[in-house]
């Protein structure tokens, strides 16, 4: 009935940031409730509080600033490797 065409690169991009987003959430402190209606909640047990929460985000945000390009090569590489 409609004939929608997407770009691949676009829909990819769309499902790497929301998995990315829901992987980060689950670094935080209160963690992602998968089955909402329950109060289970799915969190890393790396950060136990806000402040090492802020810690990590501080570190994560240096490591991008600095070694971006490295990131992306890192990241391209494994995106090529995994599409094969």
């Amino acid at each position: 009935m409609f004939n929608i065409n997407f770009n691949i690169d676009i829909i990819n991009g769309m499902i790497l940031g929301y998995v990315s987003h829901i992987i980060a959430d689950m670094f935080t402190y209160m963690g992602v409730k998968f089955l909402w209606p329950l109060k289970i909640s799915f969190r890393f047990f790396i950060l136990k509080n806000r402040k090492s929460e802020y810690n990590f985000c501080l570190i994560l945000f240096f490591i991008s600033l600095f070694f971006d390009n490295i990131l992306y090569k890192i990241f391209f590489y494994l995106y090529i490797y995994f599409l094969k």
